[in-house]
């Protein structure tokens, strides 16, 4: 008889279905396992007739007793049960850019095998009934919600706020504001009704995420062995950026930025403070990372416009030629890397802003953002979106 744990793994072997195609792909292939930066290591060890796993919490250690002890298991090593007990160890955790890896050595030199933080790697290509059945014989306390096992946030950032459905596949990042739903319809306008039925759920998102990325990353080693990335991909923090900006938009409204009108509530300095320095915003306070995003981003939107004018096939609006079309398209092409480069610039205020202003306990010296800066932070998803979708473009052109 299936146990609720047992149906449960079942679920969440094709989580795609309810995120989409598009995400999850994308996901894979900008964050695959042996491109990720971090790790969390574990290592197996046969003793008795049983498997005891054991997490590696640092790189320098002599005993045994250093490491964390994540479960003993009869038998031999089943690797299918040490990837069930690595999920369930890291359940409810976002994890994008971390990849797992099980060693059969306390010297951690014996690698059995390694992957990202995803349904398919975690659960490879075990049978259902093998799955159930480690499933039901209790070893491990595996998490009934499909939620818990959504390490890339993607079911959480992606939730209609009328219907709760997964909707919008084809947006990478966290972007309330301009969500569509295909179950039910609902749509973000400037009607107030809709606004605060945004406003209402994506709080609740916002106020999830805050709470995972809180969660402590010292366990994390570096992937020093990762194939070799440009220095860009090693900025995006897929869920700090956005998450910044929201709470920017809606909690700070750009000004009032006062440590003592955020010292209740859900919305602490603290934590702000500390979404902001694992945001890109921080990242891009560093003179050679914000060049080097910089460059970035003006590659993409070179790439862009000799794509677009090798492969300009359109329909042209009513009264207007294919000619004057061409024209406008390529404009606005022009005219969002332009607005790139001012918002780049203004970005360099926020440190004074969030760090530097905060300290400064008299509410008469809070600064307010210049308007430059406001535009500058609410379009940050855009461009991390633009910059994921580059890296997946060129990783998809190479292989």
């Amino acid at each position: 008889m299936e146990t609720e744990q047992g149906m449960a793994v079942l679920s969440v072997r094709s989580p795609s279905d309810a995120t989409g195609d598009t995400m999850g792909k994308v996901f894979r292939r900008v964050f695959d396992a042996s491109r990720c930066r971090e790790r969390l290591v574990y290592w197996a060890e046969q003793r008795f007739g049983q498997t005891i796993l054991r997490q590696r919490l640092q790189n320098e250690r002599t005993s045994k007793k250093d490491d964390r002890l994540i479960g003993i298991y009869p038998g031999k090593l089943d690797l299918a049960l040490i990837r069930l007990a690595i999920a369930a160890a890291n359940a409810g955790k976002l994890l994008t850019g971390v990849r797992w890896e099980i060693y059969a050595d306390f010297a951690c030199c014996e690698r059995l095998e390694y992957g990202r933080f995803d349904h398919l790697d975690l659960l490879g290509d075990v049978a259902p009934d093998r799955l159930t059945m480690i499933a039901n014989a209790g070893q491990i306390t595996l998490p009934s919600s499909l939620d818990a096992w959504d390490f890339d946030g993607l079911l959480l950032t992606h939730r209609c706020s009328r219907c709760s459905k997964v909707c919008q596949r084809e947006v990478l990042v966290f972007d309330p504001a301009f969500q569509q739903c295909e179950h039910c319809g609902f749509r973000v306008t400037s009607e107030p009704e809709s606004r605060q039925t945004m406003l209402t759920q994506s709080s609740i998102v916002a106020q999830c995420l805050m709470k995972k990325l809180m969660y402590d990353r010292s366990d994390r080693l570096l992937a020093e062995d990762r194939i070799a990335c440009e220095s860009v991909e090693l900025m995006l923090d897929v869920h700090a950026t956005p998450l910044f900006t929201w709470i920017f938009e809606h909690v700070l409204h750009g000004q009032n930025w006062s440590i003592h009108a955020m010292e209740r509530g859900p919305w602490e300095w603290g934590l702000i403070e500390l979404c902001y320095q694992r945001s890109l915003f921080r990242l891009l306070q560093n003179p050679q990372i914000h060049q080097a995003f910089c460059e970035f981003m003006r590659a993409s939107y070179r790439r862009r416009l000799e794509a677009f004018q090798l492969n300009h096939e359109m329909k042209p609006l009513k009264g207007v030629t294919p000619e004057q079309e061409f024209e406008a398209r390529l404009n606005m092409i022009r005219q969002n890397q332009e607005e790139f480069e001012l918002h780049m610039l203004a970005i360099r205020e926020l440190e004074d802003i969030v760090v530097i202003r905060p300290m400064d306990r008299n509410p008469k010296n809070a600064k307010v953002a210049s308007p430059a800066c406001k535009a500058a932070v609410e379009a940050f998803p855009n461009y991390l979106e633009y910059a994921l979708v580059e890296i997946d473009t060129r990783l998809r052109q190479q292989s």
